[in-house]
């Protein structure tokens, strides 16, 4: 049986400083709905602006984002470029803090168990990292984001599980598919904010759960699968 434990990120990040700023002035921000389909552009970006400040763009912003950069990074924004009709500086400053951002994530993730629910990069229809929180997101986002000049690509989602909640989960779904003796694997499906659990035969573990007198975990969902997934050989070396 396989346990994947997935996390956020999709592609490629963006240049986020991971820098702590104390005090949110102002009120709380009020929850944001999951969904992202009401085309109200800036939405999040403006609800968490009642409590958090955006810095002012500085003159360093307008310097040249080519300047310097390695051949490895610029193929790669090539790539990127082309992929989601990007400037080619856009791309390289989308590449270049991926090491950032993921730092970021982990903070957060570490400092707001409570309620942190995961992130992840939207690479369309528009540029953001979106963090997950279950309940006040906006304030618990403040103090890392107030006054950095990225402030504005920051989207707060609400969601329902904890990411400590869907790691239990996970890890007691797989404890009773083995249980039950039906063979399965697992993932975290964070942009879903769900439990992934894929079996061969969804008939086969519902019989065996019912005759067992055993239930699922909250927050999983039973995929059905033709295979399963098979572990990469290691290179020989030489």
């Amino acid at each position: 049986m396989l346990h994947v434990r997935h996390r956020a990120s999709i592609g490629f990040s963006v240049l986020l400083a991971a820098l702590l700023f104390v005090g949110c002035a102002g009120e709380s921000t009020p929850a944001i709905p999951r969904s992202t389909n009401n085309g109200t552009e800036g939405r999040v970006s403006s609800a968490i602006a009642h409590s958090c400040q955006k810095a002012a763009q500085s003159e360093d912003s307008e310097s040249d984002p080519l300047e310097g950069v390695s051949p490895a990074v610029l193929m790669d924004a090539q790539s990127y470029a082309q992929d989601f009709d990007v400037e080619l500086g856009e791309a390289v400053v989308r590449l270049s803090g991926q090491e950032i951002i993921g730092r970021l994530g982990s903070e957060i993730e570490t400092l707001e168990q409570d309620t942190y629910a995961g992130h992840w990069i939207q690479h369309e229809p528009k540029y953001r990292m979106v963090v997950a929180f279950t309940r006040a997101g906006g304030s618990t986002i403040c103090p890392y984001i107030e006054g950095h000049p990225l402030f504005d690509i920051i989207e707060v989602r609400s969601a329902v599980a904890t990411m400590v909640e869907l790691d239990r989960s996970q890890m007691e779904a797989m404890n009773v598919s083995s249980e039950v003796g039906v063979q399965a694997e697992s993932g975290i499906n964070v942009f879903q904010n769900v439990v992934e659990l894929y079996v061969m035969d969804r008939g086969q573990l519902d019989s065996a759960l019912e005759k067992a007198g055993l239930a699922l975990p909250d927050h999983v969902r039973v995929i059905e699968v033709s295979s399963f997934s098979v572990p990469a050989r290691p290179a020989s070396g030489g």
